[in-house]
């Protein structure tokens, strides 16, 4: 808590929001996925050559009822979401290229999801390089160290936007995952988590018993 509450003080966004995120993307790091993330984005980075386009084209035909016309608009979206992810991908590989001339940092043993995210706050490479910080002054920007990932998620969200109302808080969570979904999650869970710490900080006096009543009088 007094980690939280540090982190909170420094950048401005509450603690149960931080806490919420770190639950929502990894329960508090208790799965941080075991995948290669090198290996993610140089395969992402292919998925607009021609072979693998010409595949998803070919599967969207054996199973399309629409007309000629329809059939066309949604091959040029596959050509156009496959160049989308290959350039997201090429971003993220040039991230990486960065992350590795740090001293502390292997990009060949950094593991995380399917979808390239890694540490207790599933940052993707250029999410590190622009929002990552070192949050126990060893000197290095660890997302696996618990201390960096709630300063990096606190100083994600306050250069994101965070501010005092409704609709900036929930503009820099869905900069954090672009999913309106993922953002009434995070909210919800933060307000149920804040409403409780204040039910624990209630002093409520015990009811007596019936014979420490009968005492009394």
């Amino acid at each position: 808590m007094e980690l939280l509450n540090r982190a909170e003080a420094k950048y401005g966004v509450p603690k149960e929001v931080i806490s919420s995120i770190l639950w929502v993307e990894t329960k508090h790091g208790s799965y941080l996925g075991n995948n290669q993330i090198i290996s993610v984005y140089l395969s992402t980075a292919m998925c607009d050559y021609p072979d693998y386009v010409l595949i998803n084209k070919e599967a969207l035909r054996k199973n399309f009822n629409g007309s000629p016309e329809e059939l066309q608009d949604l091959e040029t979206k596959i050509d156009e979401r496959s160049a989308k992810k290959a350039n997201w991908a090429i971003e993220q590989l040039i991230a990486l290229k960065k992350m590795d001339k740090l001293p502390y940092m292997n990009i060949l043993e950094l593991k995380g999801s399917w979808a390239g995210a890694f540490g207790l706050s599933q940052f993707l490479p250029a999410s590190y390089i622009s929002w990552a910080v070192d949050g126990n002054d060893d000197g290095k920007i660890d997302l696996f160290s618990l201390e960096d990932a709630v300063f990096s998620v606190a100083n994600y969200l306050k250069t994101n936007g965070w501010g005092n109302t409704k609709d900036l808080e929930r503009k820099a969570v869905f900069h954090y995952n672009n999913s309106n979904a993922y953002v009434d999650a995070v909210l919800r869970l933060a307000q149920k988590s804040k409403l409780v710490e204040e039910v624990d900080t209630l002093s409520i006096e015990p009811i007596p018993t019936l014979n420490q009543q009968l005492k009394l009088n």
